[in-house]
């Protein structure tokens, strides 16, 4: 809200803005600018966030199976290159992986550094394992995603603020709260 009221006064020449947090939801907000009210909905935009929940998942997912098992000694990085496909582990394809991974941390667990033993080889990208220098026991996620165009990055969030919008715009419809001036 801060950062909305600092563009209106300072970019679009309002005057007057004072927000008013709704006590039900939607709007989250009703700002009034310049003696006029307007309900207003706040959101964030993310990118991937959900893939590199899976990814952690997965890396939680070899730890806990390790350490159940008396192999995890070490710490090892999962190294997600660009966006393969991973497995839910509970799936086949998911514990075949988890039964690899943790074969490798077995074999590795009294080195102090392993060779990378790779999980997933796609067209799309790579997953693997590797024993790395470090103290303590834990599998921690290193993912480097596919490198993008300014352009293409510009087009995505584009396409992700569009999502946002339309989203908001379906809430508020739902909650009887209509466009300020369109009569909708």
């Amino acid at each position: 809200m801060d950062a909305l009221k600092h563009v209106l006064c300072t970019r679009c020449g309002c005057k007057d803005v004072r927000p008013h947090r709704e006590q039900q939801d939607p709007p989250d907000f009703t700002v009034t600018v310049d003696g006029e009210q307007f309900p207003t909905e706040v959101t964030s935009i993310v990118s991937r966030q959900l893939y590199h929940a899976q990814c952690k998942e997965f890396a939680e997912a070899i730890r806990d199976q390790a350490s159940s098992r008396g192999v995890l000694s070490g710490t090892y990085a999962l190294i997600v290159s660009r966006l393969p496909v991973i497995p839910k582990p509970a799936t086949k394809g998911g514990r075949k992986l988890l039964a690899a991974a943790v074969a490798h941390l077995e074999c590795a667990k009294h080195e102090t550094a392993s060779s990378e033993l790779q999980l997933v080889t796609a067209e799309d990208g790579t997953v693997s394992i590797a024993k790395v220098p470090g103290t303590g026991a834990a599998v921690g996620v290193l993912w480097t995603p596919p490198a993008m165009w300014e352009g293409e990055i510009q087009a995505q969030l584009s396409e992700l603020i569009q999502e946002a919008v339309d989203t908001k715009r379906r809430k508020l419809e739902n909650a009887g709260v209509t466009d300020h001036g369109t009569g909708r």
